[in-house]
């Protein structure tokens, strides 16, 4: 499934996390923990001048966004105000600009519950 978000370089990168939680439908009750709670990190394809390079890593062309293993994200609710701290540390209180995001930059957002 493919989404597309809009930001602005300035806005906190944990508010672009935010907005893929919310737009996604994460609904799957039957494999959720007992906190309803699942787990989330954001990858970036590594391209050089608009170029994929070949996929000689572990992880093939994905590199992870952020240096912290991942967030919790709620599963089957709207409310994430207990989400937003937690949020801003795993995004390390990075920008999407000093993040290194750009125009068209392809970013997967990967979760296990």
């Amino acid at each position: 499934m493919s989404i597309r978000v809009m930001v602005m370089p300035d806005q906190p990168l944990w508010r672009f996390f935010a907005e893929i939680v919310a737009r996604l439908p994460i609904i799957l009750s039957k494999s959720q923990d007992s906190n309803c709670e699942g787990r989330a990190r954001l990858w970036r394809i590594a391209s050089t001048n608009g170029k994929t390079p070949n996929p000689g890593s572990r992880y093939g062309p994905w590199t992870l966004l952020c240096k912290n293993p991942y967030a919790e994200i709620p599963i089957n609710t709207s409310n994430y105000e207990k989400y937003t701290e937690q949020w801003q540390s795993y995004c390390d209180q990075h920008s999407v600009r000093s993040i290194g995001l750009l125009d068209g930059t392809r970013v997967m957002f990967e979760y296990v519950v």
